[in-house]
């Protein structure tokens, strides 16, 4: 009992002492036991409630005729009356006096007269502990309660009474399949849902679930989440499928509305997260301009109060941290698997997959889920472009503007009247600025040939005045993963950044931060195709191995020696004369052989060489 207590109202993370769990464990049942439970005669079954009311009308009329007397002899004195009223249901005097009794111990309680059938019966167990043993052991076996898991599990509590009878030589009797099914019978459903489900998912069945937090304005608290959409995308131009995109939202609890997404094939990460955010805070001005036939205007934008999240590794960045920080947004995150405590994202994701995308062809479609005949990567057609229409039509002509299922509110009428009376912060923010604060954040060492990152080296000429005043030094940089154009280099001096271009700018503003990392990886993988790893080693042995002969050669030589420059630039220019001399005598014996040539080269005349344009180094 203690286990499943423990399970239904877990410790906190913070908790982590055996003294502590103890004592958080102690207060949580003092705070069950103080729970207000209210004794009503309604709270009995009909037939406990009638008899009930059957005893007390007994015992009122016993009241009025004796006085509240409820002697033998008084009751004996007025039992004509009661059985010319009650007829064949008057109980007899005994039984009349214990209600009484039972009554007044209670308080006059009327629910006190209800039958105990509850403590009925033998409460001993008539099997001896062996046995109970083996058939707990059978029970569970039991994992659900489709038709035959009692009777695959009985039969299993009669081949183990079978092996403990061979075992031990004691004849148990197996006990009929009636008492095996009361002994089921008895099992909790929490204990089933452990069986079936897991300890997880039994606790999550459970569990309480108390109301949704309430919110008094407009960003109160914003809701974030990501979910990988039921459909399928295919490409603009070849119509290949490339797979279900990712989407991550951000909704205000207060209005319902929808603030900002971004939907793509970049999984849960601080990118995502990031042009969600930014997407958020900005205007939607481009919606008219760029999807003209939406009819209505996207007025939801702002920066919010409390961001509430799950346990995403990507909420706890520390780049979203300081972006979190940098614009004064505190936040906030969910336990482990409890999506019920983000109702509004939750709500909205499930309204996206299965009202507005499950009509259209791409679909999963789980309940056809590995049937031969639908394949949505086959039936998919719209391209992401399409995809990004589809759903602005649907956010900004149904969702804001359209009611909710209870019909109670519109997100957009809802904004603009809270609008009116408390408008969230809506900052006109500069896109450079903006951008500089979605930049991931990084440290490295200012050198002569500027900033390197990932291969990438950034310089420029208010960074070489930098390190020209402080010298080579260690820096913090700011790399926006959007576009790897421009780098932001800390000024120690000024306190503030730089923004310093790439060398290979073309390249570098032309990709991402991923890109790039799949280009160089792409490039580490053609360079060592094309070479042997064991040529290498072998080439690698054979310097050493020269060295080795270099440091042999020395030990074997005087140790009376000069300056070894001198010796090593005076045996240099003795192989270059040898060889020099070696060139000259085999140029002589040339001439010998054939005098009249050497006649004719001397009778040429010398061509002068142009000198124009050379440099001297």
């Amino acid at each position: 009992m203690a286990n499943i207590f423990e399970q239904l109202f877990p410790v906190p993370a913070d908790v982590t002492h055996d003294v502590s769990k103890e004592v958080f464990l102690e207060e949580v049942k003092q705070s069950l036991d103080k729970t207000d439970a209210y004794e009503h005669l309604d709270a009995l079954p009909e037939r406990e409630r009638e008899q009930a009311v059957f005893r007390w009308r007994v015992l009122s009329k016993v009241t009025e005729l004796c006085n509240g007397v409820f002697s033998e002899q008084r009751i004996k004195s007025i039992y004509a009356e009661l059985e010319s009223e009650f007829v064949m249901q008057t109980p007899s005097i005994s039984t009349i006096r214990r209600w009484a009794k039972v009554y007044q111990e209670s308080g006059r309680s009327i629910k006190a007269l209800a039958p105990n059938s509850g403590g009925r019966g033998n409460k001993s167990k008539r099997l001896n502990s062996e046995m109970e043993e083996l058939i707990q052991q059978a029970l569970d076996r039991i994992k659900d309660t489709k038709s035959g898991a009692v009777s695959s599990a009985y039969s299993y509590l009669q081949h183990l009474v079978f092996q403990y009878n061979q075992r031990s030589g004691v004849k148990l009797r197996v006990p009929s399949i009636q008492t095996f099914w009361a002994r089921f019978k008895k099992i909790s459903q929490y204990d089933l849902a452990v069986k079936h489900k897991g300890k997880f998912k039994a606790n999550k069945e459970f569990k309480h679930i108390g109301e949704m937090v309430k919110t008094k304005r407009l960003l109160e608290r914003v809701e974030i989440d990501h979910t990988k959409l039921d459909f399928f995308v295919v490409d603009k131009e070849s119509f290949i499928p490339l797979g279900r995109p990712w989407i991550t939202t951000l909704c205000d609890v207060h209005s319902r509305s929808v603030m900002g997404f971004y939907i793509g094939f970049t999984p849960p990460s601080f990118a995502s997260v990031a042009r969600a955010l930014k997407h958020a805070l900005l205007p939607k001005d481009y919606i008219l301009n760029t999807y003209p036939d939406i009819k209505n205007a996207w007025i939801c934008f702002g920066k919010p109060e409390l961001i509430v999240s799950d346990n995403g590794k990507e909420f706890d960045d520390r780049d979203f941290k300081l972006v979190l920080g940098k614009l004064l947004i505190n936040s906030g995150k969910n336990p482990t698997a409890t999506p019920y405590l983000k109702p509004i994202i939750e709500r909205h994701f499930g309204k996206l997959n299965s009202e507005l995308l499950r009509a259209h062809p791409g679909h999963t479609l789980a309940s056809l889920k590995g049937s031969a005949d639908y394949d949505p990567a086959k039936t998919a057609a719209v391209d992401m472009e399409r995809l990004l229409h589809i759903i602005h039509i649907w956010i900004c002509d149904i969702y804001q503007a359209g009611p909710n299922s209870k019909r109670d509110r519109i997100p957009n009428l809802i904004w603009m009247k809270e609008l009116e009376k408390f408008a969230p912060v809506q900052a006109d923010y500069d896109v450079e600025d903006l951008n500089l604060i979605f930049c991931r954040t990084f440290s490295g060492q200012l050198r002569r040939d500027g900033v390197t990152f990932k291969h990438l080296r950034y310089s420029s000429h208010a960074l070489a005045e930098l390190r020209a005043r402080v010298g080579d030094h260690k820096v913090v940089y700011k790399v926006e993963p959007e576009n790897l154009g421009y780098i932001y280099v800390s000024n120690q001096l000024t306190k503030s950044f730089l923004k310093v271009p790439a060398v290979k700018f073309d390249y570098a503003s032309s990709v991402t931060l991923h890109q790039h990392k799949i280009n160089c990886i792409a490039a580490r993988q053609e360079v060592g195709s094309s070479y042997c790893d064991d040529d290498i080693q072998e080439a690698n042995s054979r310097i050493h191995q020269l060295v080795d002969e270099a440091f042999s050669a020395k030990a074997r030589a005087s140790k009376r020696t000069g300056r070894t420059s001198k010796a090593a630039r005076y045996v240099e220019d003795s192989m270059r004369a040898k060889a020099l001399a070696t060139e000259n005598q085999g140029e002589l014996v040339g001439l010998t052989v054939d005098a009249n040539i050497a006649d004719e080269q001397t009778k040429r005349p010398i061509k002068s060489i142009d000198t124009t344009g050379w440099e001297f180094l």
